[in-house]
């Protein structure tokens, strides 16, 4: 863990360090419309090299700083970003317009601190989101809570965990289902830090998502398997109150292996299916065929962070969020992330989970 996390500081490090000569840079052509000295550079290196060096040191001496550093790290990540992209986007601008050049930077530089001040709040306005479906052959009504992408570990701890079993707590739900990213891959996991779910006294099922991978699997499955309270499904099914089939697969990079585990691990006993996977590998046309009524994945945030992660699901996924039905028996919800990865912020979908009804 402590290598991965090294590895994603380093390519984050060197983003900041140029994108912050790149910002200190323009701000010192549109002045003196000339090319930057040298020596900004070197101020950028020293700046961040030092902060970099400076949560290191805590991280490996586990100081509880670290995750003060680590977050302020990933935001200044993302200030630096939206910086620089107004920059170029407003650029024409100042070329084909007559305003002076103070009031150009603001120009700029004003818009970057709303995205970067609006991803900070909506990164902490998580919410339940409702729905009420119906599946054919369902002996009773049950109400589930699907959560997603918690990435507990360096950014998230116990206390928010604390706060999202809260808030599932009022739903008074029947089951939880939790599609992978449980932990943040650049930590261990500690076991106190899912202890809040213990409180809940219902059923919960896990999945693993791509970011276990990441760190130390062994490790984070070795602590999730030994709890009474969370049921890790590895590809195997469970059959709930003797009305639902929970179809549990876990993640694979090779999605055309997971779609065929998959296609083998769908019973044939006459009961609804519901499928977990952490990520939207199938569409929703694609679930008659597979006999799964209801599927339940994450992964996209919602496209988290505009413009990148926007673009990026959008050019690889039909859909990045909520809940899509076809002929009223078929249904799949993406859930827009019950946590956040880095770079930590939001400036699209705020955080979820998702409160579903079955009839």
């Amino acid at each position: 863990p402590i290598k991965r996390t090294i590895n994603v500081y380093g390519f984050y490090y060197y983003s900041i360090v140029v994108g912050l000569y790149y910002n200190l840079g323009v701000i010192y052509y549109i002045l003196y419309n000339k090319f930057p000295p040298f020596e900004l550079f070197i101020y950028s290196f020293i700046i961040i090299t030092s902060y970099y060096l400076l949560s290191l040191y805590c991280l490996f001496k586990k100081y509880s700083l670290y995750r003060f550093l680590y977050i302020k790290y990933f935001h200044f990540f993302v200030l630096i970003f939206y910086l620089s992209l107004f920059s170029i986007f407003f650029y024409p601008i100042f070329i084909y317009s007559n305003f002076t050049k103070q009031v150009y930077i603001l120009i700029y530089i004003f818009p970057s601190f709303i995205f970067f001040l609006f991803g900070l709040i909506n990164e902490r306005l998580l919410y339940p989101d409702r729905h009420e479906i119906k599946i054919k052959g369902m002996k009773k009504k049950i109400k589930l809570i699907h959560l997603s992408d918690l990435h507990i570990g360096a950014a998230y701890g116990k206390e928010d965990v604390e706060q999202i079993v809260k808030m599932i707590l009022e739903e008074k739900s029947d089951l939880v289902v939790i599609t992978g990213d449980i932990i943040d891959g650049n930590m261990l996991l500690e076991e106190y830090m899912l202890k809040p779910f213990s409180k809940l006294k219902i059923p919960i099922y896990y999945i693993t998502g791509n970011h276990e991978y990441y760190g130390d699997y062994d490790q984070a499955l070795h602590i999730i398997k030994n709890l009474d309270y969370i049921k890790y499904l590895k590809n195997e099914i469970i059959t709930f109150d003797n009305c639902i089939n929970i179809i549990g697969k876990e993640f694979d990079f090779n999605i055309d292996k997971a779609k065929k585990d998959i296609k083998e691990l769908v019973p044939n006993n006459n009961l609804p299916n519901i499928l977990l996977y952490h990520s939207p590998i199938f569409d929703l046309e694609d679930l008659p065929d597979l006999n799964i009524n209801l599927y339940l994945c994450g992964h996209l945030h919602g496209g988290q962070m505009f413009p990148y992660d926007f673009i990026k699901h959008m050019l690889y996924y039909k859909r990045s969020k909520g809940l899509f039905s076809l002929n009223n028996n078929f249904y799949m919800y993406l859930v827009s992330g019950t946590g956040t990865y880095v770079p930590l912020l939001r400036t699209m979908a705020s955080p979820n989970f998702g409160v579903i009804t079955i009839n």
